[in-house]
């Protein structure tokens, strides 16, 4: 039984370590590469291009979260008691059951408020550039109803 928990633990830690890479290597190569505006050049980097790119990028991110959570899932009574322990403090001996199951979510549900805060905060701050809605009101002729297709993955402008 321990031997297959560690063989599990293992290739999920290489699973996320090979993740880790590829996420590290297709940030770079966007930045450094194939950098904003590359495709107006027309560059392809083994037939793809910057924006084909970022989509590799974000499914090895959701990859990445997804490893984490089965390795902090693995990982789980460890997670409650270390939390546990925090809020005891020294010298107090192992939490005790509720403290350790209370620690393991108030961590989910602090990021869960983290990621969420952040997305809701980011949805509600998102403008458009000066030129960018100049050009956005001269494709509308002025009128201002284009359709409500402000960005990519977006719910637009309008």
């Amino acid at each position: 039984m321990i031997k297959q928990r560690n063989t599990v633990n293992f290739v999920v830690d290489v699973l996320t370590l090979v993740v880790a890479l590829g996420l590290v290597a297709t940030g770079l190569m966007m930045k450094y590469i194939m950098p904003p505006g590359s495709g107006r050049h027309g560059l392809l980097l083994w037939g793809w291009n910057r924006h084909e790119w970022g989509d590799v990028h974000f499914w090895l991110s959701v990859s990445a979260i997804a490893l984490v959570v089965i390795h902090l899932f693995l990982h789980w009574q460890w997670v409650c008691t270390t939390i546990g322990r925090m809020f005891t403090g020294p010298g107090h001996g192992a939490p005790t059951r509720g403290r350790r199951i209370f620690g393991g979510v108030a961590a989910v549900v602090l990021c869960v408020g983290v990621v969420g805060g952040f997305m809701m905060l980011a949805s509600m701050n998102v403008t458009r550039s000066a030129a960018a809605a100049a050009e956005h009101e001269a494709a509308d002729g002025g009128g201002g109803g284009g359709g409500g297709h402000g960005f990519r993955g977006g719910r637009g402008m309008e």
